[in-house]
């Protein structure tokens, strides 16, 4: 059974506070993982987000990069949010971890999948403007050529979903796009849009 980050803050409490700091340090470096709901956000440098996650038995602190996450925004305290990250430090006086390479996911079920539940308004609007944005920057016609021109380029794989037709090559830019306008296409997670908006970002450069 994985260790959660309240099981964390117990086992650092069962010992004396002065001996608090040091059995914490024990754990810095581990990748963890859990769920709990936004409990507080603001952005404390450009393009850089700073959140708490309310989780149970234990409060998360870290960082995230706000233009991987273009949904963030538009969510409320209370939405619930899942999170993988490591620890960076230990705080057992306030039930507390601060994680560092953290990564979240705030859809629901935490897939992108026949209702969409990523891509909302702002975000499928963006996907699509970039996506068209750099498409037309190359002078590429249709998806089925910025695909190959993505797979030579920009060395991504076939993601070789069955819903692709006649076995078409599709790169993920390329299945989330499908996904947008298709809902039977597929689904694919948090993770994947987001670097899929980083890899047309990198092209409008």
């Amino acid at each position: 059974m994985d260790i959660t980050p309240a099981d964390i803050l117990k086992d650092v409490k069962n010992l004396p506070p002065l001996r608090w700091k040091k059995k914490g340090e024990d754990y810095i470096g581990l990748l963890i993982q859990g769920d709990g709901v936004l409990g507080y956000a603001n952005e404390k440098a450009a393009g850089i987000g700073y959140i708490r996650i309310d989780g149970p038995g234990c409060r998360i602190f870290c960082d995230v990069n706000l233009d991987m996450y273009p949904g963030f925004a538009d969510l409320n305290l209370g939405q619930k949010v899942i999170f993988v990250g490591k620890i960076g430090q230990v705080q057992p006086d306030i039930d507390a971890i601060l994680l560092y390479d953290c990564k979240i996911d705030f859809s629901e079920a935490g897939i992108i999948g026949k209702r969409n539940a990523v891509l909302n308004s702002s975000t499928r609007s963006l996907f699509e403007e970039m996506y068209d944005k750099a498409r037309v920057k190359l002078g590429i016609k249709n998806s089925t050529e910025f695909d190959k021109w993505l797979m030579q380029h920009k060395q991504l794989q076939d993601v070789k979903c069955p819903a692709s037709p006649r076995g078409k090559k599709e790169t993920i830019i390329g299945h989330i796009r499908n996904c947008i306008h298709y809902s039977e296409h597929g689904t694919c997670s948090q993770e994947d849009l987001s670097n899929a908006l980083v890899i047309l970002k990198e092209i409008l450069r």
